[in-house]
């Protein structure tokens, strides 16, 4: 992290700032066509962005203090951007992740991939985006709501959602 923002309570986030350069670092980030021209890089965005949301903490709680953070547009307009493939981020920095863990476990353990389609009820809502109405074949009922694709790989003790 930068040293420019000591007193906000990410202070004691040196633990993910070392695993932020470890497993997504800014040639992975480059990589997965995530950089900016102009403004703050890329990588602190993702950083701050991580240790706002470990920290429960939110933008609108620093605007205006002596903090070096970006206003919450910033945020919004990275995070907004159709360049960016975040999909080979997640998938690259998984990648990563999924080795370390392959060096910690034993040879012949097993590995899986794990499919997961849950759905996500929201009965009570009228005016959500990609709102739809699904069958529940667990309960033979039809709601409202969304349906969740979730692909993640485990090894038994650990669990990486790709």
């Amino acid at each position: 992290m930068d040293s420019n923002i000591d007193n906000s309570p990410f202070k004691n986030s040196t633990w993910l700032s070392a695993r932020t350069k470890k497993f997504c670092s800014a040639t992975v980030l480059y990589q997965a066509g995530i950089h900016k021209r102009s403004g703050h890089s890329a990588y602190w965005l993702l950083q701050l962005f991580l240790a706002l949301r470990f920290s429960n903490s939110d933008v609108y709680r620093f605007q205006g203090e002596d903090n070096p953070l970006p206003e919450r547009s910033a945020f919004y307009e990275f995070l907004a951007q159709k360049r960016y493939n975040w999909e080979r981020l997640v998938f690259t920095v998984a990648r990563q992740i999924i080795a370390f863990f392959s060096q910690l476990t034993t040879a012949r353990g097993d590995r899986v991939l794990i499919l997961d389609d849950s759905s996500y009820k929201r009965n009570r809502s009228k005016k959500v985006e990609l709102l739809g109405r699904h069958h529940d074949h667990n309960d033979n009922t039809f709601y409202k709501g969304f349906r969740m694709l979730t692909l993640a790989w485990s090894d038994g003790h650990s669990l990486v959602p790709l």
